[in-house]
């Protein structure tokens, strides 16, 4: 991670980095010499070295990151998944909800400018006034496919991962996002 490792339970270690002005957290779990990453950040082009210095801080070599499990699609959570693809032994974790929606996220981007849009002819917008870019704006269309095609884990409510002698057992909670 960017920052220094902290740790914040055992075995449990927290990283942040700066995306956009804001903190992201990422968190490392840690046992029998395995490990997981929690969120990987945002696409800073420096996951990898940041995930390798991490678990070399804790006397492991990557080969000890099992799987990387996203909380959601948002990029500066899971950016930096597009680095990590590069393990190729690395099981790199979405809710299926989560990979739909990314599947489809230039169609959904298209529609809500199109009713942004209209509801600014509809709300007696001047032309002339009305903002020339639609306000929504998808992610950039090879980063999105990057994404869905880095993701070789469809995850959902009490699916469980091993690391060490550790059970992580994933639980469905949308709002944030759907997954």
């Amino acid at each position: 991670m960017v920052s220094a490792m902290e740790e914040v339970w055992e075995g449990v270690y927290r990283g942040r980095y700066q995306s956009c002005g804001i903190g992201v957290n990422a968190y490392l779990l840690v046992d029998g010499g395995e490990a997981a990453l929690i969120d990987s950040g945002p696409v800073v082009g420096r996951v990898l070295s940041d995930a390798e210095s991490a678990l070399k801080s804790l006397g492991l070599s990557i080969e000890a990151l099992k799987v990387l499990i996203h909380t959601h699609h948002h990029l500066d959570h899971s950016g930096g998944s597009v680095e990590l693809s590069q393990l190729s032994w690395l099981r790199i974790a979405y809710h299926s909800k989560e990979l739909e929606y990314l599947r489809n996220l230039p169609e959904i981007y298209t529609k809500r400018a199109k009713r942004w849009n209209t509801f600014l002819k509809w709300s007696g917008v001047p032309r002339e006034l009305a903002p020339k870019k639609p306000s929504y704006q998808a992610p950039d269309d090879d980063i999105v496919k990057a994404l869905c095609r880095a993701a070789n884990t469809e995850i959902g409510d009490g699916y469980t991962f091993r690391i060490g002698s550790k059970t992580l057992r994933a639980i469905h909670t949308p709002g944030h996002t759907i997954g």
